[in-house]
């Protein structure tokens, strides 16, 4: 009989915490919109601030992710050749390896137009995002294009609307992109394509030493990919959060062994009656922490 009751506490336990933590959504979150000048307001060499709107809706929104590199556009030639049909979608290929060498959504060129792939059918077809422009031709190459460059992440907090991107290369050609990532991952919006931005040269003069006699700006790395104190303080309380999530079905177990192992002993029974009650209070704080920032900004309109 008392395992019977200890194994009903430690569902009801569970179940309780699925309630706290599980999130019900039924679309994707809202797609970014950045706000107008594009390209981005250069604030000094090497820097730049964007700013963006976003409508809530969609799910439950974690941070914005910014990514960014330098452009740069390479070029690999595609096996085989392929012919193309004037204002169609489709091409085909004649010993093409389209699903090797691409994916949707990558970008190619053919003559001297660019299109993005929507679609690979299979080796010898796949379909473009808008028709084929040229005469009707076979026998032709074609070229990806992509970019050989890795990305570079931040991660403004949900709260914010713009944010300084720093330590970029003067007189230089970035492309970006912005997505509101949700606290379940499925949820993520789409990610905004968006013109790219060049850095303004420098106006200082000097040996480039970056030591107050001139040179670009030293990139300083920051560990916490914040720029604000609230930025600072979210991550944190985020990685308390999942810390909680993660130890809290471990002590209930361990708390839901010592009842099953107990034999009547009031010791044990005690200890795993704390550790329960303490594991649960605090879950509950830290659930609190999260959502208290959300609930000061709804009831002061932010």
């Amino acid at each position: 009989m008392m395992k019977k009751k200890a194994l009903a506490i430690i569902f009801t336990l569970f179940l309780g915490l699925g309630i706290f933590t599980g999130q019900i959504c039924l679309a994707k979150l809202n797609s970014p919109t950045p706000i107008l000048p594009i390209p981005p307001e250069n604030i000094g060499e090497g820097s730049v601030k964007v700013s963006w709107q976003w409508t809530s809706g969609g799910g439950t929104i974690n941070r914005f992710i910014i990514s960014y590199r330098i452009e740069k556009i390479s070029s690999l030639t595609l096996e085989g050749t392929i012919a193309v049909t004037h204002l169609s979608t489709a091409v085909s290929g004649e010993e093409t390896l389209f699903t090797t060498q691409l994916v949707a959504g990558d970008y190619i060129k053919i003559e001297t137009e660019i299109f993005k792939v929507s679609a690979i059918i299979d080796d010898s077809n796949l379909n473009l995002d808008s028709a084929y422009q040229g005469e009707t031709a076979s026998e032709l190459t074609a070229y990806r294009l992509y970019n050989p460059n890795p990305w570079t992440k931040r991660y403004p907090s949900a709260g914010v609307r713009g944010y300084t991107i720093r330590g970029l290369t003067e007189q230089t050609t970035y492309e970006w992109t912005i997505m509101a990532e949700a606290e379940n991952p499925t949820d993520n919006s789409e990610e905004s394509d968006i013109d790219a931005f060049t850095t303004k040269a420098g106006t200082v003069n000097g040996n480039g030493s970056g030591l107050g006699n001139g040179g670009s700006p030293i990139g300083l790395i920051n560990p916490l990919a914040a720029d604000t104190l609230e930025e600072a303080l979210n991550a944190f309380i985020n990685f308390l959060f999942w810390l909680a999530m993660a130890v809290a079905p471990i002590l209930i177990v361990y708390a839901g062994f010592l009842l099953l192992t107990a034999a009547g002993d009031p010791a044990k029974i005690s200890k795993a009656r704390q550790v329960i009650t303490w594991t649960l209070v605090a879950v509950a704080i830290i659930l609190f922490a999260k959502g208290l920032p959300a609930l000061i900004k709804g009831a002061f309109g932010g």
